[in-house]
């Protein structure tokens, strides 16, 4: 399987990805992987961004409920990359 390393902030061209990542850096206290490497192919991570916005912070589900069910789906399907990251964010939600 290939490797890729996370693209530096620094090397992130476009400004509202660039802007999304100190978001993420600012309210979880670093930038996933996953998003740097993914910022290849800027399209592509702006769909991702999007889709976890609208999963996690839209609709009439409390957040802290779908953190919590995101981390309950982390540790079912065994990633413990997302269970380290859904972790953080039930924690910054105080979901438990």
């Amino acid at each position: 399987m290939a490797h890729l390393n996370p693209v530096p902030l620094a090397d992130v061209k476009d400004d509202d990805i660039r802007e999304r990542f100190e978001h993420y850096r600012k309210t979880r206290g670093f930038t996933p992987n996953s998003i740097m490497t993914m910022v290849r192919r800027p399209n592509i991570v702006r769909a991702f961004m999007a889709l976890n916005q609208a999963v996690l912070y839209e609709g009439t589900v409390p957040e802290e409920t779908k953190m919590l069910v995101s981390l309950a789906c982390s540790y079912a399907a065994g990633c413990l990359y997302c269970q380290s990251h859904m972790t953080n964010l039930a924690s910054i939600y105080k979901a438990f």
